[in-house]
């Protein structure tokens, strides 16, 4: 542990060659590490190596070192550099709520010696995708999750926990709903922490800690789907099913469903196959799926459309049935919804709708 060591790693030597490495002395380790035609080690591994060469030390030994102390300035210097750092989004292009970590590590140290877990992931920090940032990780939550505690970690070659914590959505909303970043990004933050406490209770998820105990102030405007119009156009005698509603996930992703019921005397198969060569949605194929009414009364074919923007909620997505199109939104479920009488379900449907002119403002 004399100056040589304190030369490479204290004064930012980070990268040594295989030669440099086997003249070093004490401090190096064995070996060093191989990869892509290249033997490098960064100060994180020289640390680690460093530290348990130490500890495999007498006490008698250790008395011998003089300058442990810079040891320890090095690890927890690099450890700060190492440190991940954290930040959550929900763009306004996706419905998803998205946690994102960035985990940032020294500017010459290699990926590949790294393993990044954040949630129930683990991968090698090189898979990730790599931004100013740091490498960014990325989780879906669904809205009723924004406080579920997210754990992450980053391990070293060697095994070493450099860092790890937990964190969650609503942490993260909050700071950004003060207004350090702008008053839009503020509304959205706030607004997503009002449909997360919407979505616990609709869901009875969770409730002792909402995101948010706010209610939600916008009123969905009066915007009505003309289901007649489309019921009409199956009754033709030939198309194999009845049109009989529609419905909207709030998952993790928002989702516009359609529901078809199977005329006598078809299959479900043919009727199945009709739906998926004759239906669009937002102008795209669907893949239905089989599902049993109850008490095998009837056989429904179900379609849903692709992941529908928050910003998009307002817009018309389009349902097209042997040729003949359709106008359809988000906006028509939520405006029927607020009016069924489920308080729970009303909350919801308005923060959604709040949510979708927060991120329509940030665009």
């Amino acid at each position: 542990y004399g100056n040589t060591w304190k030369d490479d790693h204290l004064t930012g030597g980070a990268i040594l060659s295989a030669s440099t490495w086997t003249t070093r002395g004490s401090g190096y380790g064995a070996s060093a590490i191989s990869f892509a035609g290249a033997q490098v080690v960064d100060s994180g591994i020289a640390i680690s190596d460093a530290q348990t060469a130490y500890d495999a030390l007498s006490a008698e030994e250790r008395a011998t070192v003089t300058n442990y102390r810079s040891l320890i300035a090095a690890r927890d210097a690099y450890n700060a550099l190492a440190a991940p750092v954290v930040a959550m989004s929900s763009s306004p292009d996706t419905s998803q709520i998205k946690a994102n970590m960035y985990f940032a590590i020294p500017e010459r140290a290699d990926p590949r010696n790294y393993t990044a877990t954040f949630g129930s992931t683990t991968c090698a920090l090189s898979s990730l995708g790599a931004t100013s940032s740091g490498y960014k990780f990325s989780q879906t939550v669904a809205a009723k999750e924004l406080c579920d505690s997210i754990s992450y970690s980053l391990v070293d070659f060697y095994g070493n926990v450099v860092k790890s914590g937990a964190t969650s959505v609503a942490s993260y909303a909050r700071a950004l709903a003060t207004g350090a970043y702008g008053d839009a990004v503020a509304a959205v933050a706030d607004a997503m922490l009002v449909y997360g406490g919407a979505a616990q209770r609709y869901f009875d998820y969770n409730t002792d800690d909402l995101a948010s105990y706010a209610e939600p102030t916008a009123n969905v405007p009066q915007s009505t789907f003309d289901g007649a119009a489309l019921r009409d156009r199956c009754s033709d005698s030939d198309i194999p099913v009845n049109y009989t509603g529609m419905n909207v996930s709030f998952v993790s992703h928002t989702i516009l469903w359609f529901a078809f019921a199977v005329k006598e005397p078809h299959t479900a198969d043919e009727a199945l196959a009709w739906v998926n060569a004759n239906v669009r949605l937002g102008g795209e194929a669907v893949s239905g799926s089989i599902v049993p009414g109850e008490s095998g009364r009837y056989t429904f074919i179900v379609v849903g459309s692709a992941n529908i923007p928050i910003s998009r909620v307002t817009e018309n997505v389009g349902i097209t049935v042997g040729g003949d199109s359709f106008d359809v939104s988000v906006l028509n479920y939520l405006s029927a919804a607020q009016s069924m009488g489920d308080d729970d379900l009303t909350r919801m449907t308005r923060a959604l709708y709040a949510y979708t002119l927060a991120a329509q403002a940030l665009e």
